[in-house]
């Protein structure tokens, strides 16, 4: 290498080891400066708590991380007698310059506070190992949820505890508490004498390995369904159901778990709800029904022994089908208060076709749930003419033809208009009506005296 090359070289090395000691110098200066805004939030943190502990300042107008924590330390059922200031102090000794944003969980605080007795590990040899940086625009939020974790298992923790169960130190519920020491220790959940229901060993099993977003009651119920064989896409099916009712039966809560489980295409179409609202229909709850001349009632359960045994998918999804197709059944989508217009004076119509055997008739609906079924059975919007009924604007006529076997089949929805003008009429999914369908409303326009669209001429 020439000298000229070496001299360049050198300089090169002096400008860059020149900028990483800049580098290093503003690292420093900017953990100096990043370090007193901990300690001056620290301070400012402890001050505002003596403040709201000598009531200095109400909780209302503390800062926004201090309100939460400032109406416990004010509240004087909470921390009767000498409470208070062992509460204060509690909060001295788990606060550092790293963690104050634990103060934006201030009953989870509290209830930690009322379970000192049965720490496993002192505060003072806890490490945290989430600190929080106060430049950031979140204020610490962002990380108190992790920081309490790592709290709570220096504190309650042994082995390893199920993620759904650390909200509930941030709840009202101390029954949920104890099971959290009580697991904490290493105990197993089946043996908790407070449990709303017994679990065997698999159904504890279970319970601990379910997701971490549950609540600890789905997370009960779920050791319960997957212990009888149910999946978790089957679990979260079920729970979206209405399942509370079969619920309080044990032994058919059981078969119908089992069933599902014997069934895994019930779940993989979705059918679950379906039939679970059937069950509950016709074995506990009944069902409303509609007929025009008692409107809608509620009908006792017909099957309360209905049971499973013996069934399969395919005959109880034939029974579900046939339940949700009836027009007698009110659905769960339709509000079950009728709204009811005044009839058009006009008179219902029958056809006879001799040629065909068939006879046609034309009758009018009065009120919004015989449009809701007309508008689901023919696949167009008449359903939502509610307003156009009770205002007097039209009139709505459904029209249907009897076979000699006596099935009844829909035609055509027929919208008549003010000075009775027939103005619409629409078959299954908008089509134009037949030819022979038109007949019959001709015979009847001509026998009513009524006027037809010039569309339908």
């Amino acid at each position: 290498m020439s000298r000229q090359d070496c001299s360049k070289s050198h300089r090169k090395n002096r400008k860059s080891l020149k900028v990483e000691k800049k580098k290093r110098f503003h690292k420093k200066q900017n953990k100096k400066y990043l370090k007193k805004l901990v300690w001056s939030a620290y301070a400012n943190t402890i001050n505002g708590l003596h403040q709201l502990y000598h009531q200095e300042v109400k909780a209302e107008n503390a800062p926004l991380l201090l309100q939460g924590i400032g109406d416990v330390l004010q509240n004087n059922q909470q921390l009767e007698g000498g409470k208070r200031i062992k509460f204060l102090n509690f909060l001295k000794q788990v606060l550092r310059p790293e963690t104050i944003p634990l103060l934006y969980a201030p009953i989870a605080l509290y209830n930690i506070f009322r379970f000192r007795k049965y720490w496993i590990n002192t505060l003072e040899s806890w490490q945290p190992v989430k600190h929080w940086n106060p430049t950031h625009k979140s204020g610490g939020f962002e990380v108190y949820e992790a920081m309490l974790k790592d709290l709570l298992q220096h504190l309650f923790v042994k082995h390893t505890m199920p993620e759904f169960m650390y909200p509930a130190w941030q709840a009202q519920h101390s029954t949920h508490l104890w099971w959290f020491v009580h697991l904490g220790k290493g105990g197993n959940i089946k043996d908790v004498r407070s449990l709303p229901f017994k679990l065997n060993s698999k159904m504890a099993h279970y319970f601990t390995q379910a997701p971490r977003h549950y609540s600890i009651e789905k997370a009960l119920l779920y050791g319960q369904v997957c212990a009888l064989g149910g999946t978790e896409a089957f679990f979260e099916q079920w729970h979206a159901t209405h399942w509370k009712r079969i619920y309080k039966d044990p032994l058919f809560f059981r078969q119908v778990i089992q069933f599902f489980a014997y069934y895994p295409e019930l779940t993989n179409n979705r059918e679950v709800a379906q039939v679970i609202s059937f069950i509950n229909a016709h074995k506990y709850d009944g069902q409303k029904v509609y007929t025009r001349a008692k409107g809608i009632v509620h009908e006792p359960p017909v099957a309360p022994n209905f049971s499973l045994k013996g069934r399969t998918d395919q005959s109880i999804m034939r029974l579900v089908d046939e339940w949700l197709s009836s027009p007698r059944v009110l659905s769960s989508v339709f509000d079950d208060s009728l709204l009811v217009w005044t009839p058009d004076p006009t008179n219902d119509f029958e056809y006879w076709d001799v040629e065909k055997q068939v006879l046609y008739k034309i009758s009018q609906l009065i009120n919004n749930y015989e449009l809701w079924l007309e508008g689901k059975a023919m696949m167009h919007c008449v359903g939502t003419y509610t307003h156009k009924c009770l205002g007097g604007y039209s009139t709505i006529w459904t029209m249907t033809k009897v076979n000699g076997q006596g099935k009844e089949e829909k035609c055509v929805t027929i919208e008549m208009g003010k000075k009775w003008r027939i103005c619409e009429i629409r078959g299954k999914r908008n089509r134009e009506p037949k030819p022979q369908e038109m007949e019959v409303i001709k015979q009847w326009v001509n026998k009513e005296n009524l006027a037809l669209s010039i569309d339908y001429l």
